[in-house]
């Protein structure tokens, strides 16, 4: 008997506490400025985590970046230094990264050159 006392109790307390919150009243304006997100339900590029990468000498650059798109043929008419055998300059997103052909590996990097 005092076990249900116990049980009938605390599900009366529970109830008395989501009481206040089940009839929410406020305008719905309010909903609205105090939703997630922006008002019209989409994100610009800025929300989102901007795809920066930093490039570090001795990793490996990912092989999408050493496809023929990125490579850098005339080196001269971007004014950088000639690669050494094996080597090759890609560009992506304005830096200039010396990469081993064999590898993949960075040896180098030119940032916003």
């Amino acid at each position: 008997m005092v076990s249900l006392l116990v049980i009938s109790t605390g599900a009366m307390s529970s109830l008395t506490l989501a009481a206040p919150w089940q009839d929410d009243h406020r305008p719905v304006r309010y909903h609205e400025k105090h939703r997630m997100g922006p008002p019209d339900g989409h994100y610009s590029r800025s929300h989102h985590k901007q795809d920066v990468r930093q490039w570090h000498r001795g990793d490996r650059l990912p092989p999408h970046f050493r496809e023929k798109r990125y490579r850098v043929d005339n080196w001269r008419a971007h004014h950088l230094p000639r690669p050494p055998h094996g080597h090759r300059w890609v560009n992506v997103n304005g830096d200039y990264i010396l990469v081993a052909v064999a590898s993949g590996i960075i040896t180098s990097i030119l940032l916003h050159h």
